[in-house]
């Protein structure tokens, strides 16, 4: 699935209501960087800290799982 992350907003085929978290991992997937429960703090962090990441969706059903370079 495709995800467009701009400061406006996540675009995705996931309902906004279904996501419990939004975090950020390292790119070894050995430690969350950040967790949070709402896209606007995810986004903000997201663009104020340039780096590479592996995001991670959580829903009750799935865990969605990509990478992003904002550097």
């Amino acid at each position: 699935m495709m995800c467009i992350f701009s400061e406006e907003g996540i675009q995705a085929d996931i309902a906004p209501e279904e996501i419990m978290s939004y975090e950020l991992w390292d790119q070894t997937e050995e430690f969350c960087i950040a967790s949070f429960t709402d896209e606007a703090s995810f986004l903000q962090y997201l663009f104020s800290y340039p780096g590479e990441f592996q995001i991670r969706i959580e829903t009750d059903e799935y865990t969605y799982v990509g990478y992003l370079s904002t550097i």
